[in-house]
């Protein structure tokens, strides 16, 4: 009856998807078996491509030995690295697909719950609400038994999981806390692992203490005062008033989400002076650096743990107030608040006035190949000597690591500046060069058309693999593969926007379920039905910004 009642429900949840969950996130089934690794992932953050140690506490890492645990083909210890690259993410689909979850590739709150049922061996509910058993997988007993002996109170027929009341809170450790402290919660009902504290949107896991009682550290949000509250399954409990104070915490520590400079480069220097600030807890935007009584406002930090800032002319922020020569303490403000440790930066010298740079000229190529770099120069002129900031914004905007570039020199006269880039897609973009100091800034631009790809004409010579079983992990060699875009076909479905580090290689995951919609654009209705993937012979193909490849046939066993 069970098995009847999840068909018919997954046939009605294909038949109401959005637009955009029929194009990108198929409700696939698949038997949900958790094995326990031994070592128990806890993680605390959300990560995605791009993610690194640095900036998440080393979660990378962890979530990558958590990975290798699951022994997915093609996994092995070489993926450890404590970078979330495309190795990674395929790991987190054929986790995602084992759990029955939306395969995105990133971990999002529901995979981190997934990752800790399975590597922690706690007793946990299904995603779709039909069983409840160990994750050993060994025994499961259906929600009747459970709600006899628990006297819990569950509708299936509607997705009712009101259970408020059964779990309660009752006090907490402290009313008013930190980012980065621990704050334990008295109450009763929870569970003895699963547990997520929620404080505005955010949520963190919480460890059972015994004794009914949870502890978990005060996530890196905005000071405010926000209604707290426990989630066990599918069990929520009532809200208390909680209050997050951001401001002047002593001796943070790495990875708790406060913020901290360990040094600054250079410690001394004129006005104009480019000087970058190194430590952790930095935001991506919105950070403030206080200088003396003065604000520096708007300062991006690509990775968290750098940011770079020019020493103003006048500070501001506090009112308008003349410089002089000596000591100013300097200090980071994230834009959630927080604030950091100072260290001292000595002026030694005040800029002239009216010594805003210029740039007199680029040269570089107007037409080039995707995948290869090429090199662009500009001319700097000061007509008196000062520190000149150069950036350039290359136009494609992938990423900050790869669209700008960002140079501080001392110029006296004019001083000729090499920047490198390498674009991955054809267009035409614009590239805007700019040269600033405390006295102002000064920009050029330039275009330039990309065209093909540097790995040659869109062709598929073979896959590795050719035979397997569902789940097997191939790679699709070819070439002409754009970074992003590529559309990888199997029998009549696929995979959309997968990604190619090379142009010439592709990843792509054998999957147990197929249908026209995985390859239907974002926008546009699907109401095609899901097909399972039976042994038998499928066409493989690849298409992108240039077209299709040729077939090659991938035999499933």
């Amino acid at each position: 009856m069970k098995n009847l009642l999840f068909s018919g429900l997954l046939v009605a949840v294909v038949a109401v998807s959005s637009v955009s969950s029929v194009a990108h996130a198929q409700a696939y089934s698949y038997t949900n078996y958790a094995s326990n690794t031994g070592y128990c992932t806890n993680l605390t953050r959300n990560l995605s491509y791009g993610s690194r140690d640095a900036s998440t506490g080393g979660e990378v890492t962890q979530l990558q030995s958590f990975l290798v645990s699951q022994n997915y083909p093609g996994g092995g210890s070489w993926m450890v690295t404590g970078y979330f690259g495309g190795a990674t993410q395929q790991a987190v689909r054929n986790f995602q697909v084992s759990q029955n979850l939306p395969v995105t590739g990133s971990v999002d709150s529901q995979t981190r719950t997934s990752i800790q049922s399975v590597s922690c061996g706690s007793a946990y509910y299904s995603p779709y609400g039909y069983s409840y058993g160990s994750t050993s997988g060994s025994s499961y007993y259906d929600y009747n038994q459970y709600s006899n002996t628990y006297g819990q109170n569950y509708n299936y027929g509607n997705y009712n999981y009101n259970n408020y009341g059964s779990l309660t809170i009752t006090s907490l450790s402290t009313y008013s806390a930190q980012p980065g402290s621990s704050v334990t919660i008295y109450g009763s009902g929870f569970s003895l692992s699963n547990n997520t504290v929620f404080i505005d949107g955010a949520n963190v896991s919480a460890t059972y203490n015994g004794n009914n009682a949870l502890t978990f550290i005060v996530p890196s949000i905005q000071s405010g005062t926000y209604q707290l509250h426990v989630s066990s399954g599918f069990v929520t409990s009532n809200s208390m008033t909680f209050t997050v104070n951001s401001y002047g915490y002593p001796n943070p520590t790495p990875g708790t989400g406060q913020v901290y400079i360990s040094s600054i480069n250079p410690t001394s220097g004129a006005v104009g002076s480019s000087v970058t600030v190194y430590g952790y807890g930095f935001s991506t935007d919105g950070n403030s650096v206080r200088f003396g009584n003065g604000l520096v406002t708007n300062l991006r930090s690509f990775d968290g743990n750098s940011l770079t800032f020019t020493v103003p002319a006048h500070l501001t922020g506090y009112g308008t107030q003349s410089l002089y020569i000596g000591s100013y303490p300097v200090s980071v403000i994230n834009k959630y608040g927080q604030q950091s440790n100072s260290v001292n930066f000595n002026l030694t010298s005040l800029a002239p006035t009216g010594s805003v740079p210029t740039i007199s000229g680029v040269t570089g190529p107007n037409s080039v190949t995707a995948g290869t770099s090429h090199t662009w120069t500009i001319n700097v002129n000061a007509t008196q000597g000062t520190y000149v900031t150069t950036m350039v914004s290359w136009g494609d905007q992938q990423s900050f690591s790869t669209s700008q570039n960002t140079q501080a020199i001392y110029v006296t006269g004019q001083q000729t500046l090499t920047f490198n880039h390498t674009y991955q897609n054809a267009g035409t973009y614009t590239i805007t060069f700019t040269a600033s100091n405390a006295a102002g800034s000064n920009s050029s631009t330039t275009s330039v058309q990309v065209t093909g790809s540097s790995s040659g004409p869109l062709s598929l010579s073979t896959l590795t693999p050719t035979f397997g079983s569902k789940g097997t992990v191939i790679t699709l060699n070819g070439s002409g593969f754009s970074s992003t875009g590529n559309t990888v076909h199997f029998g009549i479905g696929g995979s959309r926007d997968v990604y190619s580090a090379n142009g010439t290689t592709i990843t792509f995951t054998i999957p147990h379920f197929v249908s026209p919609c995985d390859v239907v654009a974002a926008g546009l209705l699907c109401g095609a039905p899901v097909t399972p993937v039976t042994n038998g012979s499928y066409p493989v193909y690849v298409t992108n910004g240039q077209g299709a490849t040729n077939v090659q046939y991938f035999t499933v066993i």
